[in-house]
């Protein structure tokens, strides 16, 4: 009896000298199926009930990654009653102080995503959860984005003024992708999760830039 281990499954189509052999892999997990593989040689049918058998159980896959995900922002749903909403208001004064010099602008909430966009010099647009956020047992704070021009950064604080802050981080990209951070190093277990996008004085070589973000979440 034969066994193959699954996870996310990689279904490889091979033909050589005109026999067509089938084979499977895996990207992740963890459980397993056999098959019979008799003396003449495995047959395509034993194979390709085992591959239906893969097909089957591996229809849980997914919704087990998703079981490490603590959805903060998810397509246009806030979470109101874990983040408060995802909101401008009260956030970033820090960067309207001397030295720093912003304007703020607010976020722009469309139907699956958060928009903060800059269009003129010394601009900048926060957005953050309305609420401290227990990050307590979570190892990532995951983003699903796209960006265009300035990248943002993720702002990770205990207060919405964000100075201190624990951590900046930027980032920047050409399509939509995921970007994880690490939580691990913070020392606190209640934070302020926002993200920031600025178009620096020209004279400091701004640039405008679009972010849009798609989900938010706590990743185990």
């Amino acid at each position: 009896m034969k066994k193959i281990r699954y996870g996310m499954i990689l279904l490889l189509v091979f033909i050589l000298g005109g026999t067509t052999i089938y084979g499977v892999t895996t990207l992740y997990e963890a459980s397993e199926v056999g098959y019979d593989n008799s003396s003449s040689g495995t047959s395509n049918t034993d194979v390709q009930g085992a591959v239906d058998e893969l097909y089957e159980l591996s229809e849980g896959c997914e919704e087990t990654l998703e079981d490490k995900r603590f959805y903060l922002y998810q397509d246009g749903e806030e979470y109101q009653e874990i983040t408060g909403g995802w909101t401008s208001s009260g956030y970033g004064g820090y960067y309207t102080t001397a030295g720093e010099d912003y304007t703020l602008k607010s976020v722009v909430k469309n139907s699956d995503h958060l928009l903060l966009q800059t269009t003129v010099p010394a601009q900048a647009v926060v957005v953050g959860t309305e609420k401290l956020i227990d990050i307590s047992g979570y190892s990532y704070l995951g983003v699903e984005v796209e960006t265009s021009g300035q990248g943002p950064a993720a702002i990770l604080a205990n207060n919405k003024y964000l100075n201190p802050r624990m951590k900046e981080t930027f980032f920047a990209a050409t399509s939509k992708l995921i970007v994880f951070f690490p939580l691990s190093d913070l020392t606190e277990s209640s934070i302020y999760i926002s993200f920031i996008l600025r178009y620096a004085a020209l004279v400091n070589g701004g640039i405008p830039g679009t972010t849009k973000i798609y989900k938010v979440w706590l990743e185990k």
